[in-house]
């Protein structure tokens, strides 16, 4: 996929509210910061009956997978070799092959409100609005632009409709999400109204294959300028190092019906208690915790490891090693599809797994775990944690399971990541089973020292 960068302002839709600590681990009881109106998560590995999708779940574990795969180029290219840590290694780009009726449906009008999890942002003058998915396991953002024709289905940002646009003919940024899917942009720049001045992203205007039908309108990417192709702050860093939030935080709400962004620090509506804040793990740019530990049933099965931290999957992936240490643990677990690491267990005799960082155990609902029988009338679930070797040595990825059960804070100024309990009125009932002013503008966070640890970018 290739896109060359776009730079212009972004304009995110908003509600100001007043402020709390940057980092404090109590509950403030005011706040401040943005509120980004955000749509449900997708259920994206279940059929409409309810049964495991098992072509639609692969494609999503190695379109999760080639993300972090090109993250780690980004950042071999932007830093060098030395920046990789011991044991992270850069593997082959792997196929998605999402199912025709998938890719039909997410090139037409999206109505349902549990399908993904994106936000409304607005970009030029006057403001033209696009549905971004929200991920923060990638450094760009990218939106389509007027002209693509093979952009179908997708809301196009109209160059020639802004004011405050400028072409630009400078850089290219390479993504590929999937082998032989790709894109081509041309660079622009503008100004918008919730001013984040000089906003790089990438304008799509040609693509190739059918992977990109399956994102929104767009990608506003939350990761570290490390792993951006264009090698440049996301627009939430910029906010800050613009004053336009008081806090180098965001915080996140994953839910099937009322996911939430919170720009600036945490929305104290939405959690109860302290926040257990815990070191990023690595300066290569990536939201990763350490000393991760997953329980079945209550004991200890692997534990010690680092931990991706992901917006944007639905699954808990670990190395293939681990996962099946993991299911030795489990009652009656068997391998479902070896080849892609997925197992499954009796629908009635789902486990309980928590997650832990060292503090507190985070239960994973039931919902979130068990991805469906194997088949119709199978009295066998599979589960949504995988054994997957993606290059990252002995770390896992945490997604929507651990995501679902917190409110997680992202605080790019501490270089941490926190957990609190969901307040009761923000936690959606148990589905049926299967069967204040800103402060003045701060630096950039491009070189953030907090103790031991300095993020360098």
């Amino acid at each position: 996929m290739i896109l060359i960068p776009v730079f212009i302002t972004l304009a995110i839709s908003l509600v100001i509210a007043g402020k709390p600590s940057p980092h404090t681990t109590n509950k403030p009881s005011i706040f401040s910061g943005i509120r980004v109106p955000t749509r449900g998560t997708r259920r994206v590995a279940q059929t409409p009956s309810g049964i495991f999708d098992q072509q639609t779940a692969v494609a999503h574990l190695n379109l999760t997978i080639n993300k972090y795969r090109r993250g780690l180029v980004n950042l071999l290219n932007n830093k060098g070799p030395g920046a990789l840590d011991e044991g992270v290694t850069i593997g082959e780009i792997r196929e998605v092959n999402f199912p025709q009726a998938i890719t039909k449906r997410q090139s037409e009008a999206l109505t349902d409100e549990n399908d993904t999890w994106d936000g409304i942002i607005s970009i030029g003058t006057p403001s033209q609005t696009v549905l971004a998915e929200i991920d923060n396991a990638i450094g760009d953002s990218f939106v389509p632009v007027s002209g693509c024709e093979t952009c179908q289905g997708k809301t196009l940002f109209d160059l020639a409709n802004s004011s405050s646009s400028t072409l630009l003919r400078q850089g290219v940024l390479e993504i590929d999400f999937a082998e032989g899917s790709g894109a081509l942009g041309i660079p622009f720049q503008d100004t918008a109204s919730i001013t984040v001045q000089n906003q790089t992203i990438a304008g799509i205007n040609a693509t190739t294959g059918d992977v990109f039908q399956f994102f929104k309108d767009g990608v506003m990417g939350l990761g570290f300028p490390s792993i951006a192709g264009l090698g440049a702050n996301n627009p939430i860093f910029n906010a800050f190092a613009q004053g336009q939030i008081p806090s180098p935080q965001f915080s996140v709400k994953l839910s099937e019906n009322d996911s939430s962004l919170f720009i600036g620090g945490q929305d104290p509506l939405l959690f109860n208690g302290s926040t257990e804040f815990t070191p990023l793990a690595t300066n290569m740019g990536f939201w990763e915790v350490s000393d991760a530990s997953i329980k079945a049933n209550g004991a200890s099965t692997v534990f010690g490891f680092n931990a991706l931290i992901d917006t944007s999957t639905a699954f808990l992936i670990g190395p293939t090693k681990g996962v099946k240490k993991f299911y030795s643990q489990v009652p009656n677990a068997k391998v479902f599809d070896k080849t892609n690491g997925l197992f499954s267990v009796p629908c009635s005799n789902i486990p309980q797994v928590a997650l832990n960082f060292g503090g507190e155990d985070w239960v994973v609902n039931a919902n979130d775990l068990n991805l469906g029988p194997t088949a119709q009338g199978s009295n066998d679930c599979v589960l949504s944690v995988v054994g997957q070797d993606f290059g990252f040595g002995h770390t896992w990825i945490f997604g929507a399971p651990l995501m679902k059960v917190t409110y997680t804070t992202f605080d790019f100024g501490e270089l941490t990541i926190g957990f609190s309990r969901l307040s009761e009125n923000s936690v959606p009932p148990a589905p049926a089973p299967v069967p204040a002013p800103a402060p003045a503008p701060a630096p950039c966070p491009c070189n953030c020292t907090t103790g031991a640890n300095k993020y360098e970018v």
